[in-house]
């Protein structure tokens, strides 16, 4: 986990022009506290209409969809969330990678938190789904026996012919 930055006359603006959708969110609420100009282009929302909502409005459901420890790094002090759906002023849903750093703002608990949109990502979800489900075809239907494991290693399955 990443040092925790504070608030100051110097981040702020970095925050506010920054190009990547970001916003801050209090800790305990999930109450949007600030958010920069990239978000309010990106997700429509008038900067009001922004702060009056929790991070939860902008996810359709909760669903990541790639965990951390995924293919991307973790980038300075920004801890990767994962891939996640999020949802538009106008309805429409769209994939973004989450990250979060911890900071104090006006004197909250909150987190950072970057949203870089997957232009690309609803054909790159619908590959990697693709593929996922064609190697659990092959891996069921082999001859071979198979093992899958989680990233902490516990048995998640394995096949039949494993007890034979």
């Amino acid at each position: 986990m990443g040092k925790i930055i504070e608030a100051s006359d110097m981040v702020i603006p970095l925050f506010t022009e920054h190009s990547t959708p970001m916003w801050i969110v209090d800790k305990d609420s999930l109450n949007i506290l600030e958010v920069n100009s990239a978000a309010i282009e990106s997700y429509g929302y008038e900067r009001g209409e922004f702060l009056a909502k929790t991070i939860g409005d902008l996810q359709p459901e909760a669903k990541l969809i790639s965990k951390p420890g995924g293919y991307a790094p973790s980038t300075k002090d920004f801890e990767r969330i994962g891939i996640i759906n999020h949802r538009d002023r106008w309805g429409h849903t769209f994939p973004v990678e989450l990250f979060s750093c911890p900071m104090e703002y006006e004197g909250q608990k909150a987190q950072l938190i970057k949203a870089t949109p997957l232009e690309a990502g609803r054909d790159n979800i619908h590959v990697i789904d693709k593929t996922e489900q064609e190697l659990n075809y092959h891996l069921t239907n082999s001859p071979l026996a198979y093992v899958i494991w989680d990233d902490k290693f516990q048995l998640q399955k394995f096949s039949p012919k494993i007890t034979q």
